[in-house]
């Protein structure tokens, strides 16, 4: 490489690298804070209320699981196994998504018929009660999809 070639890469650097270097660190900053709050909310909102929903339908003989994952991006779920014609269960997911807008949290249902989006938070604004609205929402589709279809779906 040519020495002008070499002088120009370092004046580049020297006017522009600090910028973006704080860019990305602050995006990384912001990221964490988003994965912290999450998982406080996680930990206090979202697992408590999954497990008292997932406890009160056990009582008929529904069973249930809680799952946590933290790869890709962390997340949340309750898994519902209402009947044997669907052995994997039917699932509400509180997860992390990076859509290029920054950090949110995706709320999902994967039932019959196919998953579907239900709503996206920010961690602040998942409060007990909107949680455990948007389960028991959930929990009713669920059910009426497996009594629509007969078959366990």
């Amino acid at each position: 490489m040519k020495d002008r070639s070499k002088a120009r890469i370092d004046n580049i650097r020297a006017r522009f690298g600090a910028r973006i270097a704080a860019a990305e660190a602050g995006q990384r900053d912001d990221r964490s804070v988003f994965l912290d709050a999450f998982a406080t909310t996680r930990d206090q909102v979202l697992a408590p209320v999954l497990f008292e929903i997932g406890e009160e339908l056990a009582q008929d003989g529904s069973r249930f699981a809680v799952e946590r994952s933290e790869s890709p991006l962390p997340s949340i779920s309750l898994r519902l196994f209402l009947t044997s014609l669907r052995p994997s269960g039917h699932v509400v997911s509180f997860t992390v998504i990076d859509r290029g807008r920054g950090l949110e949290v995706l709320v999902w249902l994967e039932a019959s018929p196919p998953p579907m989006d239900l709503a996206r938070y920010q961690p602040a604004a998942l409060t007990r009660d909107v949680v455990e609205q948007i389960v028991v929402d959930a929990v009713e589709q669920i059910f009426a999809c497996v009594a629509e279809l007969g078959t366990g779906g």
